[in-house]
């Protein structure tokens, strides 16, 4: 299943560390590991793709989340 969703995130640009702040974020908001969150494209634009990687029972919650 794929879902659009739009969120306003605002950082100081800092070559190479944005994507990073991002993801950082958006594993604190969702409760996940960094390492499930993954940039696939768009790394050097303001719109990008973001890719959520999760196995067994959290991947329904995952989802109830981003959808919810």
């Amino acid at each position: 299943m794929k879902r659009q969703t739009a969120a306003r995130y605002f950082t100081v640009f800092i070559e190479g560390k944005t994507n990073r702040a991002l993801i950082d974020f958006l594993a604190k908001e969702f409760g996940m590991k960094k390492s499930e969150i993954e940039i696939m494209s768009g790394h050097t634009s303001k719109v990008k793709k973001i890719k959520v990687v999760r196995q067994g029972t959290g991947i329904q919650k995952t989802i109830d989340m981003l959808v919810g």
